[in-house]
């Protein structure tokens, strides 16, 4: 749990641009300076949300999930007998987007706004089977750092838990002189 923690603690803090839509505060060198309207300028995420929220940047670095590339995603996944390479915060990506619809559904419910969330959370089910399919045969592979290039941080974490679960059930079950 902490390791998850540390990347979504990190994902949180990595640098955005933003785009000023009123005159802003920012803190440098222990001083609050203003940032004048229509600057585009580099901030933490947590930052940008929060100013976001309040009308006071536009968040350029941030991408929409659209359908289409999930699409290919999960396509790409089936098709493939090894792993997919995945953006290092994938997951955290479509945590953040499904409970961003969650949060839209319980403001103003709209039909096009559940399809949505439904569809993310069977895409993400479908993709989530079929990836630690995967992962645990990379578990039992010979060659695993080349098939351990494609996953994810969250996956390398799930990885090493059933590699350490795997080897304390193999130490109990074969006799200790093998």
């Amino acid at each position: 749990m902490g390791l998850q923690m540390d990347l979504l603690f990190e994902w949180k803090h990595k640098i955005i641009k933003v785009r000023t839509l009123k005159r802003v505060p920012q803190f440098e060198d222990n001083k609050i300076i203003y940032v004048e309207k229509e600057n585009v300028i580099n901030i933490p995420l947590w930052m940008a949300r929060i100013l976001n929220e309040h009308k006071l940047v536009e968040i350029l670095d941030e991408e929409s999930f659209d359908f289409a590339k999930l699409d290919k995603i999960l396509w790409k996944e089936k098709s493939n007998l090894n792993l997919q390479p995945l953006e290092d915060d994938f997951y955290i990506k479509i945590k953040e987007y499904i409970n961003l619809l969650s949060k839209k559904i319980k403001e103003y419910p709209t039909t096009q706004s559940i399809e949505k969330k439904q569809k993310t959370e069977t895409f993400l089910d479908d993709l989530l089977a079929y990836r630690l399919y995967k992962i645990l045969r990379i578990v039992e592979a010979k060659n695993k750092r080349i098939l351990m290039k494609s996953l994810t941080n969250e996956e390398k974490i799930l990885y090493n838990n059933i590699m350490s679960y795997f080897e304390d059930w193999k130490s109990q079950i074969l006799p200790e002189d093998k």
